[in-house]
């Protein structure tokens, strides 16, 4: 696996915390768009869809999102 870009490994756990992009976009100041293209992105990177990368990170502890 590659290494993943802190930024969106960032703006994914804001997108969960959130729970929506445009509100993530706010957090990490990116606009809605920017924040759907780093998602995607990050898709790409780990070869799965974002809903079982949000399950990923709930199953490997709460302790690693700040």
């Amino acid at each position: 696996m590659q290494n993943i870009p802190m930024d969106l490994l960032r703006t994914f756990v804001k997108a969960i915390e959130s729970g929506s992009l445009t509100r993530a976009g706010g957090l990490v100041g990116r606009s809605q768009s920017a924040v759907s293209l780093q998602i995607r992105r990050l898709e790409d990177l780990v070869g799965v869809p974002p809903d079982e990368v949000a399950f990923l990170i709930a199953y490997i502890g709460n302790d690693m999102i700040p």
